[in-house]
């Protein structure tokens, strides 16, 4: 009885899984994400993500292969988050670090922008989601110290461009307000715009 009872339950589980269709959509999802995140270069940021995507992908080609279509679908998913995570650590990180190179170079990098990106790339295998916030609160940082960079650059200008009297009072008080409302990016290329002296 035992035995027959495990026979139906193998046979059952046998027509289920010959049932189910291909996971076409599945595949495809999981080849083309792991094709973004390879063409934005995510595997020197996350290497164990986009190995595990890789592996996954595999998994999910032999059981496809084999007919198995349950199984097939289950690597696929796995297959597409895993790059998916990849892609989204590795697009945080880099976001972080051009904006950081942007701070440096201007002189106004704080430090605690290095040390959050420092962390990210360490919590990477342990905590993709700390990593990606961390990413992101250093990108928040040095974008904030650019607009202060910006914001004391345009102070000089307008004063260098008050001074020479070389501006129409319209675009002028358009610069004065856009440092007033803390916009150091837009009130430097206004003044830049308008003080001919200051365009090279």
């Amino acid at each position: 009885m035992r035995v027959l009872r495990l026979g139906l339950v193998a046979l059952l589980t046998f027509f289920l899984a010959s049932c189910a269709s291909a996971p076409t959509q599945e595949m495809a999802d999981a080849r083309s994400t792991i094709w973004a995140a390879e063409e934005i270069g995510a595997a020197p940021y996350a290497t164990e993500q986009m190995n595990e995507a890789q592996a996954a992908l595999s998994g999910a080609e032999v059981n496809l292969a084999l007919g198995d279509y349950r199984k097939a679908k289950d690597w696929a998913l796995l297959a597409r988050d895993k790059a998916s995570e990849a892609l989204l650590i590795a697009q945080a990180i880099k976001q972080a670090e051009q904006e950081a190179n942007i701070a440096r170079s201007m002189g106004y990098l704080p430090v605690r922008v290095e040390i959050l990106l420092g962390r990210a790339r360490k919590l990477v295998n342990r905590n993709p989601d700390e990593a990606i916030m961390d990413a992101q609160q250093a990108t928040k940082l040095a974008d904030h110290a650019i607009n202060q960079g910006d914001l004391e650059q345009a102070q000089i200008l307008l004063r260098r461009c008050q001074a020479k009297r070389r501006f129409s009072s319209q675009n002028f008080n358009q610069a004065k307000s856009q440092i007033e409302e803390g916009h150091g990016s837009a009130a430097l290329s206004t003044l830049k715009a308008i003080c001919s002296d200051e365009k090279r």
